[in-house]
């Protein structure tokens, strides 16, 4: 017994010294106001998201000029896009860093490189069972070493193929689901048949548009479809192509996610879009500023959190 006892001793001091460590050092990092060490420090990295206890969240990855989103439920995970190449190392490392082992969906929106350029790693190192793709004029259908990588990745690792058709429903939870709402109609450009896709769960529901523009844009407003969304993922980076008017007065919202790289070539996000949108009370949120945008969808309904290298995650 006194054998014990001196254990238990010895184990309540070394239990009393990690409690002053952990109390030292985090108030180290808060008084420098660098909350990521803390979790560096404590081996959890900047990609470490907490999930709600309801376990189904809304990530958008930063990957600088490009698009990355990921879903996550207790059951599914899906990922729409995947940025450009170069930034592998940085998604495939985000998607072990939530505990993704294998993707169940990966959603392609439209095959240009800064939406997919990442896509053929990520496949190869961690797998899909399905691959969602939008179908395209033969005219249009790109050459471009980005794509034919994609393919190759999709047929050496036996991810099956949805061609992407309006009205198709993923159930991912039991209280959310995936929609595909366009592309409406086979378009002349790769960006108008860009395949928008509705998240829609208890808590709030996410439209992600690719890159399509003005017509498209149309044509889902005019639509019987319900595009009316609490999230919207601005279309195109914030280009003067699309955020019409008329598609934000049918979408509607409060929070406008736009992934962005900064600086970038193109201007984006354009000042006019920014002012359209902040006239129609949209909180705009942008990868290239906040780095990490995560919504956790809770019961509360949803709750937003920044991440990136000088805060860590805060709300």
């Amino acid at each position: 017994m006194i054998k014990n006892t001196k254990k238990i001793n010895v184990k309540n001091k070394f239990l009393l010294i990690a409690i002053v460590a952990v109390i030292c050092v985090s108030a180290f990092f808060s008084a420098t106001g660098k909350w990521h060490g803390v979790y560096n420090f404590f081996g959890l990295g900047e990609n470490t998201v907490f999930a709600s206890s309801e376990g189904v969240s809304v990530h958008f990855i930063n990957v600088g000029q490009g698009d990355c989103a990921l879903i996550l439920t207790p059951e599914k995970s899906v990922l729409i896009d995947s940025g450009e190449r170069e930034y592998s190392a940085v998604v495939i490392n985000y998607l072990r860093a939530q505990g993704v082992t294998q993707l169940n969906f990966a959603v392609v929106s439209h095959p240009h490189s800064d939406h997919i350029g990442s896509m053929s790693s990520v496949i190869d190192e961690l797998g899909a069972d399905y691959i969602i793709l939008p179908r395209v004029k033969e005219s249009i259908v790109p050459t471009t070493s980005a794509f034919l990588r994609l393919l190759d990745s999709i047929e050496n690792n036996g991810t099956e193929v949805i061609w992407a058709e309006s009205g198709m429903v993923f159930e991912l939870s039991a209280d959310s689901k995936m929609e595909i709402l366009a592309p409406l109609r086979q378009y002349d450009s790769l960006n108008e048949n860009s395949v928008v896709v509705k998240f829609n769960h208890t808590a709030g529901s996410f439209l992600f548009t690719g890159d399509i523009e003005s017509t498209a844009e149309s044509d889902l407003a005019d639509s019987e479809l319900d595009i009316n969304a609490d999230v919207l993922a601005v279309a195109h980076h914030g280009s003067l192509t699309s955020s019409t008017a008329k598609f934000l007065n049918a979408v509607g919202g409060r929070y406008a996610v736009i992934s962005v790289g900064s600086p970038n070539s193109y201007n984006h996000p354009r000042e006019e879009i920014l002012t359209r949108l902040e006239l129609r009370g949209y909180e705009i949120l942008r990868t290239d500023l906040h780095g990490n945008i995560i919504f956790d969808c809770t019961a509360d309904g949803l709750i937003v959190y920044v991440q990136n290298e000088n805060t860590g995650v805060a709300a």
